[in-house]
This record gives C-alpha cells, sequence and structure tokens, in this order.
C-alpha cells in the first residue's frame, strides 16, 4: 500500500434488547436480523474486531493489523489498540450504568477502563440522557437506590441532535430512547449495570442481572457535573475534548481541506454526512476508516462532515 492509503472497515454488528432498525437502514449489506443495537465501526476488540475491506490487508481484522504492522499506527508499543468507536441506536432507553476507571478494571477485571464520549446524530424530540446524579455522600446514594428513589436520584437532561458530551469513569450514566449516537471510548468492554427499569429479558424470562455494589464503589459521589456541548453545522475544524485517553474533533469540511501529519498520528474518521475524496479514495456516509500515520499529509476534496479521534497529542 502507499504511505497515503487509508484503512477501510467494515463494523461488527451486536443485536441488544434496546437496539432497533436504524442501524440495518444506515448500513444495509451485512446486517443480520434482530435488535441491532450497537455496530462496532472501528474495534480490534476480542469481542468484535473490524475487518480490513479492500487493498493489501483486505480480510485482516484490525487487531491482526495493529500487532503485525506497527509502523502503520506511529510505532506505538501498547499491547491492544487503545480505542473503540461506536454507533448505538437506543429504540428503548438503556440501563443505567457505570463504568470504572483504569486502576478499578485492572483490579477486579483484568481490563481496561472504560472513558467514553457521545456525539448525538439523532434525537426525539423528547429524548433524554441521564448524566450523573444528586446525591452528595455514598450513605445517601445507597439510601435512594434502597428506597427505589430513582427519579429524584437521576440527573436526567433533555437533549438534541448535534449535542456532545463527555462520560468519564465513574459517572452514572444512560441512553434515553429515540437516540442515535457516535460513541468514542477506550478499548474496553467492561460497564457495571445500575439500574434497569425492572425490565424482562424475553431470551430469559427473568430481569438482567444488576451489578449494584461494583456500580456504588466506582461511581463518583458526589457526581461532577457533566457538560453538553453542542456543535451546529458552522464549517470548520472543531476540537470537542481532549483527554489522556482520547482527543475528538468534527471536522466539517467545505471545499476541501489540506493538512501535514507532522506528528506523524494515525487518525480513527467516520463520515457522518457528504461525499468526499481523501488522499485519493472515496468516502462517502458512515464509512469508517483510519488514516495511518505514514500518511506525511491529508488532502480532501468535496464536501463532508467527519468525526475524528486520535490518541492523545502524538
Amino acid at each position: 500500500m502507499k504511505e497515503s492509503d487509508i484503512i477501510f472497515l467494515s463494523p461488527v454488528f451486536k443485536e441488544r434488547i434496546w437496539g432497533g432498525s436504524t442501524i440495518k437502514n444506515m448500513f444495509k449489506e451485512g446486517v443480520p436480523s434482530g435488535k441491532i443495537g450497537e455496530a462496532w465501526i472501528i474495534s480490534a476488540h476480542h469481542h468484535g474486531s473490524s475487518k480490513i475491506m479492500g487493498g493489501l490487508f483486505d480480510g485482516m481484522s484490525l487487531d491482526a493489523l495493529y500487532h503485525s504492522h506497527p509502523e502503520l499506527f506511529g510505532d506505538i508499543t501498547e499491547s491492544r489498540f487503545p480505542l473503540l468507536t461506536k454507533i448505538l441506536d437506543a429504540a428503548d432507553q438503556l440501563s443505567v450504568q457505570v463504568h470504572p476507571s483504569d486502576a478499578y478494571a485492572k483490579a477486579f477485571e483484568d481490563d481496561l477502563g472504560k472513558e467514553e464520549c457521545w456525539y448525538v446524530l439523532a434525537a426525539n424530540q423528547d429524548s433524554t440522557l441521564v448524566l450523573g446524579h444528586h446525591a452528595q455522600t455514598k450513605t445517601e446514594l445507597k439510601k435512594m437506590v434502597e428506597e427505589n428513589r430513582w427519579n429524584e436520584l437521576l440527573d436526567i437532561r433533555p437533549i438534541r441532535k448535534g449535542d456532545f458530551v463527555y462520560i468519564p469513569a465513574g459517572t452514572i450514566h444512560a441512553i434515553g430512547a429515540g437516540v442515535i449516537i457516535l460513541e468514542t471510548q477506550q478499548s474496553s468492554d467492561v460497564t457495571y449495570r445500575f439500574y434497569d427499569y425492572d425490565r424482562m429479558d424475553p431470551s430469559t424470562g427473568e430481569k438482567r442481572a444488576l451489578q449494584v455494589q461494583k456500580s456504588i464503589d466506582t461511581a463518583v459521589i458526589p457526581a461532577n457535573r457533566v457538560v453538553i456541548q453542542h456543535y451546529d453545522d458552522d464549517r470548520g475544524i472543531y476540537r470537542m475534548l481532549e483527554t489522556k485517553y482520547f482527543t475528538v474533533e468534527k471536522w466539517n469540511i467545505d471545499k476541501g481541506y489540506f493538512k501535514i501529519n507532522a506528528k506523524n498520528r494515525y487518525y480513527l474518521c467516520t463520515v457522518l454526512s457528504g461525499n468526499a475524496m481523501i488522499n485519493g479514495s472515496k468516502i462517502k456516509m458512515y464509512d469508517s476508516f483510519i488514516i495511518p500515520s505514514l500518511a506525511k499529509s491529508i488532502k480532501i476534496e468535496g464536501m463532508v462532515e467527519l468525526l475524528v479521534s486520535y490518541v492523545g497529542d502524538r
């Protein structure tokens, strides 16, 4: 492959009790039947690794590519590909959850922690997110849980298309019904289910398992206020978030864009709208791809909206 060639990826689809049909409409081909709640669009996780589409590495898993060709990823020495990008279709509300920190996940799960952020692709007029809680102490949190005072406990916020939120580890959170989200996160699949609305799993006829104590152990108390940012249709490059785990940007390109890859980064990209050419390859809506660190520059021709993430400030 040429240094400038981008690496296209195929998604991994996950059926979920709360899933719907939107992901099937987005991708059309290769989507199984059932309630598809998640498309892991850029993943090297062992629970579902994306496959390379086309080019020299056609059919290879992203996990295998990461380990066999580190030069494409800045010669990074981490044993695991660090990021995971998903699209979530919450036709029904997700459970209220908490994700652990790296330290807690390593001690109790032998895994990475999970920090994530959400960009809202679509939402109903009355859609909401759970973004934190109102308890001031662990004792108060436990008491409110025992008394089923969930509406009083949870910080429920209205949201709309174009909103962006950062969910650090320890944040009690949930996605409400009627929301489509693009999620960027650490490459971890560790989730503690705190509350599930007493929902029955039709496959078992029983309520889904909860991890209440681990949720309480890992929750930040009192909660830090989650800020909802909004990014409209203005053209330009927006840095929405920068953490030690990932940086997330929105590239809303009007006619064209040129950038020297001075820090030899690799970029994870998903097309939100439009059609364009990037480094000589055609891209269209919902394509996901990686610009390898070998690319000396990035040249975009056309009108396109991308969500882009990368590791640190490499």
